[in-house]
């Protein structure tokens, strides 16, 4: 389910033009981890794991203009079980 759940934020919520927008990661920085994960390469869930709970933490305190978690309704997907 992780990899379902990192995907889908970064295609919704963390996009390219929010990401630019922001100004804080690098988009291509993102993809790069996205596209290790994916492939196997490497295991990358925390930093993109990380990401998310930053940029999440950051729209609801700082800039109050999105509520990105809220958006995809991850709270009820983590809440299930395998």
């Amino acid at each position: 389910w992780m990899d379902a759940v990192l995907d889908r934020y970064f295609e919704e919520v963390l996009t390219q033009r929010q990401t630019q927008r922001d100004g804080i990661f690098s988009w291509e920085e993102i993809q790069r981890l996205r596209m290790e994960h994916r492939a196997r390469r490497r295991d990358a869930s925390m930093e993109l794991l990380g990401i998310i709970m930053f940029d999440a933490w950051y729209h609801r305190y700082i800039d109050k203009q999105r509520g990105s978690l809220q958006t995809l309704g991850v709270h009820s997907q983590c809440s299930k079980s395998p």
